[in-house]
């Protein structure tokens, strides 16, 4: 069978396929986050080195022993609509769940970016230093990364997207990262779709959120 994967980087104004809708008297958005990345979290750099451990992070795909159960496998194939975000964890986590598909690959849906330091006298494991410049980015340090603000107006964008495309597909599934779809979640939840506020922190854990076809955006 051939595979028949579409990759499409998504601005603010957003251009793809659209797959046709199918009666039903509520509309559906999946939030998943991606599988584990394969890249390693021990290791001893200072905050400036930091930076490009970032990167490489960024870069990287799953590992080969992270895999979805099956039930998350059949519910995400069962979505009409199938979106991800532009970093590779996303899309390989996309390709795992549902072989052969046509998705959307989209910025927009990126995780919140990590700012990091300049000094070079420290030493830390990466772990510590990510939830050291998470906890610092939360506070207003955000040295080369985006700001907290920026960052809320664009799960603001990213979920008035999926909202407008569940409502033309019936069921839309995001295959996101944890800070970006905690604050999707939130903003889905204020505008009335019914779901939980909080999400799971594991790889592969997803949320469900509904809400009755033709009420009001997003």
């Amino acid at each position: 069978m051939e595979r028949r994967t579409v990759y499409t980087v998504v601005q603010d104004r957003y251009h793809y396929f659209r797959i046709p809708s199918h009666g039903g008297k509520s509309v559906r958005i999946v939030l998943l986050r991606h599988g584990e990345p394969s890249v390693a979290h021990q290791v001893r750099i200072s905050a400036c080195e930091f930076a490009a451990w970032i990167d490489e992070y960024n870069q990287a795909g799953i590992g080969t022993s992270s895999s979805p159960a099956q039930a998350t496998m059949d519910m995400a194939v069962t979505c009409r609509l199938k979106i991800c975000s532009n970093l590779r964890r996303s899309i390989e986590s996309m390709q795992t769940l549902c072989p052969g598909a046509d998705f959307v690959a989209c910025e927009l849906f990126r995780e919140w970016e990590l700012p990091h330091g300049k000094w070079q006298w420290l030493k830390a494991d990466t772990s510590l230093w990510s939830v050291i410049f998470r906890l610092l980015w939360f506070l207003g340090y955000s040295y080369k990364a985006e700001s907290v603000k920026q960052a809320k107006r664009r799960a603001q964008q990213a979920a008035r997207m999926l909202a407008d495309r569940a409502r033309e597909n019936q069921s839309v599934l995001l295959v996101g990262h944890y800070f970006v779809n905690r604050r999707i979640a939130k903003e889905l939840v204020r505008n009335g779709w019914v779901g939980p506020t909080h999400l799971k922190p594991g790889y592969w854990a997803s949320s469900v959120y509904e809400k009755e076809a033709g009420t009001g955006s997003p």
